[in-house]
């Protein structure tokens, strides 16, 4: 009897129905429905991980104020505001701002006649236009000096007065230099950056000072005021750019032509 009883006990205890693990399903269902989950926070304009932009030279601002101009552009409509322009200037600033305004002018023109644009820059110390000669671009190396404008560097060297062409070895790559002078090496070293190599060519001047050798390299990008070249043979003859002062998109507002043309060739 007391077997039988145990056998029954224990086939309840067998057969018994744990209910506990139900009811933490049911718990958590409830939860979720009391409190739905939440959408992630977007994240903050700060907290985007987005390149800085580049702050625009002087040359790109103008360049894109000559955009503006282009919608809609009216060449007459132009002339009259700026007659008006310069009529207001002088009633506000009198006849030296005027004149200083045409002088700036008179000087963009000269630097595009001259083929010399690339060395027209603004002097941080005057703030006015200047026309800076090849020279005044450069520096002095050891056995040579060293100039430039917006596409041509130039190396000059002083030889002996009886230094023929035949006498010259100029050996130039796209971006390497060798120049030497009757047995003489004058420069050899990579260049500041890449020319056109096969348009170098040199030349033999006499000068008051005695004969000069001019070699005359062509920029395979075409450079101005602060973008110039720091040297021409890497290392050698370096020049403060700072002292170039930035450079200057030129356009002569008396020439409805260039105007014109500048402003279309922007888009």
């Amino acid at each position: 009897m007391e077997e039988a009883a145990s056998s029954k006990a224990a086939g309840m205890k067998k057969g018994f129905l744990n209910y506990s693990k139900w009811d933490k399903i049911v718990d958590e269902e409830e939860a979720k429905d009391r409190d739905p989950p939440r959408p992630p926070k977007p994240k903050r304009e700060w907290d985007l991980d987005e390149p800085e932009e580049k702050p625009m030279s002087m040359a790109e601002q103008q360049g894109e104020q000559l955009k503006a101009m282009s919608q809609g552009f009216d060449m007459a409509q132009y002339q009259k505001d700026r007659v008006k322009e310069l009529e207001t200037t002088k009633k506000m600033m009198g006849t030296g701002a005027v004149d200083q305004n045409l002088d700036a002018e008179h000087i963009m023109r000269d630097a595009k006649q001259q083929g010399n644009q690339g060395n027209l820059v603004m002097n941080p110390e005057t703030g006015k236009l200047e026309i800076k000669g090849d020279d005044d671009m450069g520096g002095v190396a050891g056995k040579y000096w060293w100039g430039q404008n917006e596409k041509e560097v130039v190396v000059k060297c002083k030889v002996a007065a009886h230094v023929k062409s035949k006498a010259v070895r100029l050996s130039p790559a796209s971006k390497s230099l060798k120049l030497v002078v009757d047995g003489e090496e004058i420069c050899n070293g990579p260049l500041h950056r890449a020319i056109i190599a096969d348009e170098s060519t040199f030349s033999l001047e006499d000068t008051p000072d005695g004969r000069l050798l001019v070699v005359t390299l062509v920029k395979a990008t075409p450079t101005k005021g602060q973008e110039h070249w720091t040297c021409a043979i890497k290392g050698e003859g370096k020049v403060d750019k700072s002292k170039f002062g930035v450079s200057t998109v030129t356009v002569n507002p008396n020439d409805p032509a260039e105007m014109k043309r500048v402003i279309e060739s922007l888009g």
